[in-house]
């Protein structure tokens, strides 16, 4: 896999670019970006004085952000997320109705912040419907049990989500 890696610095009042060859796997991408920026430094002679602090935020935040950037994920998932997502793809896949998800997907975030375990303190509601009386523990059986009782009850989520927006519960 070949990558073009290309920086871009507003360093002085002039906007200077450079794009650099690109770079195989195996190389190491900071290194051709401290390459790159050594030789921005070895400029013609007309390009005005850099002071000591834009020499610092060139040579220390530059490098050290690119750093961060290749290390880190864009946002920190834990197994919770994951799981959460788990129980929204299955009762997509049982609503087949994209709208209608969107609309279960508000509603149970409301109930149970889509968490399983949740246990309501003023009732016998549980799980991720929040189900008065809801004994399992397993998720799959408790969106199941969820969606059997919308159907019944308002016949879509839809419905069930405008009926909990105008009284608090569904």
């Amino acid at each position: 896999m070949r990558i073009t890696l290309c920086i871009t610095h507003a360093v002085t009042v002039f906007n200077l670019s450079t794009c650099a060859k690109p770079v195989d796997r195996m190389q190491d991408a900071i290194s051709v970006t401290l390459t790159q920026m050594k030789s921005m430094s070895a400029m013609s002679c007309d390009t005005p004085k850099i002071t000591r602090k834009l020499k610092w935020i060139r040579w220390v935040v530059l490098p050290s952000s690119l750093v961060i950037a290749l290390t880190n994920n864009a946002y920190a998932i834990n197994n919770n997320d994951i799981e959460k997502e788990k129980f929204k793809l299955y009762s997509h896949i049982k609503l087949t109705n994209h709208r209608q998800y969107l609309c279960l997907e508000k509603l149970w975030y409301l109930e149970s912040r889509w968490d399983y375990r949740a246990d309501n303190k003023h009732s016998t509601a549980y799980g991720i419907p929040q189900l008065l009386k809801l004994k399992t523990n397993d998720p799959y059986k408790q969106i199941d049990a969820g969606l059997k009782y919308i159907a019944h009850r308002y016949g879509t989520p839809c419905k069930a989500l405008a009926y909990h927006l105008k009284t608090g519960h569904y």
